[in-house]
């Protein structure tokens, strides 16, 4: 079974990874959400989330799938901050999938150093200094190399990326002609 690991924090935007989620769970992936220290956080929307597990419990060895949401407000200090997340960013062997905000915990983690990466503009303004290292583009969405990054508000594209990247979209045709028709909103 391949397995994604949703790493979700208070005030997290949910609506930027749901139908994503959904897609992986209809193809058999198992998601496990993880928070910061194992407890269940709120998103932007107030929405309850329900934590499988905490950063110091997890072993993300058996994962494919590392997926960041974005920030629903401002991003949060103690989990962007957190050696090991870090840890477990820089240690990650298969996808990493950031969402808007969610750039500057790959960054934080070092790991923008030379790639490209895109996220909202105003976080790019907001968060210069911590983008540096990477190379900004301004595009939906981005793929270097392991890692996928978007705009907020890009998240049928992104999904659809990530998907794409997975192989998923290969797997079962269907899903090509889902998600452009949810993308159109028909």
């Amino acid at each position: 079974m391949k397995r994604a690991a949703f790493i979700a924090y208070d005030d997290c935007a949910i609506w930027q990874v749901a139908l994503l989620q959904r897609f992986l769970r209809k193809a058999e992936w198992e998601v496990t959400t993880i928070t910061l220290d194992g407890k269940d956080v709120i998103t932007d929307g107030g929405m309850k989330l329900k934590a499988d597990t905490s950063l110091s419990e997890i072993d993300l060895s058996e994962y494919h799938l590392l997926l960041f949401p974005g920030a629903g407000g401002k991003v949060p200090e103690q989990l962007l901050g957190s050696e090991k997340l870090h840890q477990l960013i820089n240690s990650f062997k298969g996808l990493i999938a950031a969402s808007c905000a969610s750039a500057l915990f790959v960054a934080a983690a070092g790991l923008l150093k030379d790639r490209t990466f895109t996220t909202n503009e105003v976080i790019m303004d907001r968060y210069s200094v911590a983008l540096a290292e990477g190379n900004y583009v301004d595009q939906d969405v981005c793929a270097d190399h392991n890692l996928i990054t978007s705009k907020g508000y890009a998240h049928v594209e992104f999904m659809r990326k990530v998907l794409e990247e997975l192989g998923l979209m290969k797997q079962d045709p269907r899903l090509e002609n889902m998600t452009l028709k949810l993308g159109k909103n028909q």
